[in-house]
C-alpha cells in the first residue's frame, strides 16, 4: 500500500513540478476522474504495443499531442524530462500521437511522428493513431496529460500548455 501511494505521489509530484503552474490552473474536471481507464491497445513506433494489463501496476502519463500542436511541441521537452527523471521507478511517459494528417486524409503510419520523435531525439515512448482511445477519454484539444495510477485508474487530466 505504502509503495503504491508513493508510486502516484511521485508522478503527481513530478507532472508538478516538471509542467509547471501553467497546467496545473487547466486541470479538467473529466467524468473519467477516478474511474478505470478505458480499454485501450497503443501501438508504439519501435512496435511494442501497450495495453491496460502491459501498464497494470506503473504510474502512467499519457502526453496526448500531435506534430502540427505548438503547444504540444512547447511540453514535449519538460515531458522527456519527466521521463528520463523517473525512468526504472515504476512511473512512466507514454506519447499519444493523435490527430496526424497527410493533406486532407488521417496519417497512421507514424510517418510524421517517426520524423519528429528522431529529430528531437526524444525516448519516452510514443505511439501512434490513437484516435479511438482520445475519444473514450472524451479529449477535444491538445495537449492533454491524463495521470493514470499503479491500479488503471484516472487521477488527472490537464488540457492546453502556456509555456509564459
Amino acid at each position: 500500500m505504502k509503495t503504491r501511494l508513493t508510486a502516484l505521489a511521485l508522478g503527481l509530484c513530478a507532472t508538478a513540478l516538471l509542467v509547471g503552474p501553467a497546467l496545473a490552473q487547466q486541470q479538467v474536471k473529466s467524468p473519467l476522474l477516478g474511474k478505470p481507464m478505458p480499454t485501450f491497445s497503443m501501438k508504439s513506433l519501435d512496435g511494442k504495443t501497450h495495453t491496460n494489463t502491459s501498464l497494470k501496476g506503473k504510474v502512467v502519463l499519457f502526453d496526448f499531442w500531435a506534430t502540427w500542436c505548438g503547444p504540444c511541441k512547447a511540453i514535449s521537452p519538460m515531458i522527456e524530462k519527466l521521463h528520463k527523471a523517473y525512468k526504472g521507478k515504476n512511473v512512466m511517459v507514454v506519447g499519444a500521437n493523435v490527430w496526424e494528417r497527410n493533406g486532407s486524409k488521417p496519417q497512421t503510419d507514424g510517418t510524421n511522428a517517426r520524423k519528429y520523435v528522431k529529430e528531437h531525439g526524444y525516448t519516452y515512448p510514443m505511439t501512434i493513431a490513437n484516435e479511438d482511445l482520445a475519444t473514450k477519454l472524451k479529449i477535444e484539444g491538445i495537449p492533454t496529460l491524463v495521470l493514470m495510477d499503479k491500479k488503471g485508474v484516472v487521477r488527472s487530466v490537464y488540457l492546453g500548455f502556456d509555456a509564459k
